[in-house]
């Protein structure tokens, strides 16, 4: 096998080959927590508890996405200053 065919993996949590992101394993537990959070939230359900479980689900659900969107804007917007 030569060097060529040769590829490392990249995985789930690396950025590149052998950098790991920390972005991305807070991002892969704030998933977790939010399922986490919504069967607690589904199982234990009462009327004055419901409101508070539906927004610690959000926040988490939120946490999970909205950070590396962000960093990819972030991201792309310093491609754009560094080409100029």
């Amino acid at each position: 096998m030569t060097e060529e065919t040769k590829q490392e993996r990249i995985g789930y949590l690396e950025e590149d080959v052998n950098i790991k992101s920390g972005m991305r394993l807070m991002c892969f537990l704030s998933l977790l927590f939010s399922m986490v959070s919504a069967v607690i939230t589904l199982l234990f359900a009462d009327v004055a508890v419901l409101p508070a479980g539906v927004f610690v689900t959000t926040i988490f659900v939120i946490g999970a996405f909205a950070p590396k969107a962000i960093q990819r804007l972030a991201e792309n917007k310093l491609e754009e200053i560094m080409k100029k």
